[in-house]
């Protein structure tokens, strides 16, 4: 046993370039894998759906001294229970393909330059950033620039593309809305409290009809057990601004802060301009996991957020919300997520969401999955 272990381990650093007594590797690379098996029903009213699917990136990344890069071909496939496709390409795509540079400079400044196909998420999703809970996100051409200077930090971002996969391919849905953003924060952290704020400003490329400037504020703190965080952004408009705003304050709990609670409430669009342009996504990952809201109308969501470790390997996240659509009360929605961490590296996942809309004339939307996921590493 003893020594296949040895075995394996000479076999692997040999692999990643290292040398017995030769100190850290010139070469270092590391495969990569990221697998999604799912089982998904849904409802709506009277009519209902179940379709199984597969999605899943394989790659390899390489670090050489100050130059890192990745390089993952994804694939997604759904079907319907006849045995039919029901949705994703079918096809192996383009997954990542980027290369990074990060120069040593000094212990309290740092700089990294990543270009090509990258993802992106900033401020937690809620300006650039895509929904990628089913493994089939197609990231943008980018190129990010970030230089740290401490207490200071400036993201610099030019993108072209990503997104959601369409459930069908097709040419409307390659194109994706150019934009260049830029942000600036400045904070500061210990072992008892931590604080960021933030100003951030994204410009759609001219050549596109849509709203051209947004421009907002985040801000993040947080002392001993206590979480807040707030953002706001304004984004030009034709005939008036639309808004994007949310405010959370929660509280953390239990053994080695196991339990965190929040509660907040979220605004986007008004009556003069409901909509709200994410570059990255066509899916509004703000408001409940459903995503069936209509994004013609302003939206308006208070929510409880719970996120718990029940066991080391066993977590729920939990929301419920109640939304407003166009002034008047939408009704509920309730969305869980319980993870059974079995491994490291591998989770079999229930999710479920529900809908009750108070008019009788509006449908009660139902979904659920379960799915088993692995990742190395």
């Amino acid at each position: 046993m003893l020594h296949a272990l040895l075995t394996a381990t000479a076999l692997a650093a040999d692999a990643s370039g290292a040398r017995p007594g030769a100190g850290p590797p010139e070469l270092r690379w590391s495969p990569l894998l990221d697998l999604r098996t799912s089982a998904e029903g849904a409802s709506v009213g009277e009519s209902a759906s179940v379709q199984v699917g597969a999605a899943g990136r394989v790659g390899v990344e390489v670090e050489r001294k100050v130059l890192k890069a990745r390089l993952s071909l994804q694939l997604s496939q759904e079907w319907a229970v006849d045995g039919s496709p029901a949705g994703g390409s079918g096809a192996a795509e383009l997954g990542e393909a980027w290369l990074s540079f990060s120069p040593p400079i000094s212990s309290a400044m740092g700089l990294t330059a990543t270009a090509g196909v990258q993802p992106l998420d900033q401020d937690a999703g809620l300006l650039i950033g895509s929904d990628d809970r089913r493994r089939t996100a197609r990231f943008p051409l980018a190129g990010l620039l970030t230089l740290r200077a401490a207490p200071w930090r400036l993201d610099g971002v030019v993108g072209l593309g990503g997104g959601p996969a369409p459930e069908v391919p097709g040419p409307e849905m390659e194109a994706r809305t150019p934009f260049a953003a830029g942000r600036l924060s400045l904070g500061r952290e210990n072992p008892v409290w931590r604080w960021e704020i933030a100003a951030t400003a994204l410009q759609l490329l001219p050549h596109t009809d849509e709203a051209l400037l947004t421009a907002g504020l985040t801000a993040t703190a947080g002392l001993n057990r206590v979480r807040l965080d707030a953002a706001a952004f304004v984004q030009e408009g034709e005939s008036a601004p639309g808004i994007l705003a949310r405010g959370r304050a929660g509280l953390a709990m239990g053994e080695e802060n196991r339990v965190v609670l929040r509660a907040g409430f979220m605004a986007r669009g008004t009556d003069e301009n409901p909509g709200f342009i994410r570059p990255l996504g066509t899916s509004d990952i703000l408001g409940g996991w459903l995503g069936t809201l209509d994004s013609e109308a302003p939206l308006r969501d208070g929510f409880f957020d719970l996120e718990a470790t029940l066991a080391p390997p066993l977590r729920l996240h939990a929301e419920a919300h109640h939304f407003w659509e166009g002034g008047a009360a939408l009704g509920p929605e309730l969305d869980l997520d319980l993870a059974w961490y079995w491994s490291p590296l591998a989770a079999l996942r229930l999710r479920g969401s529900a809908l009750t809309p108070w008019s009788p004339a509006e449908p009660t939307r139902l979904a659920g999955a379960l799915t088993f996921e692995a990742s190395v590493p």
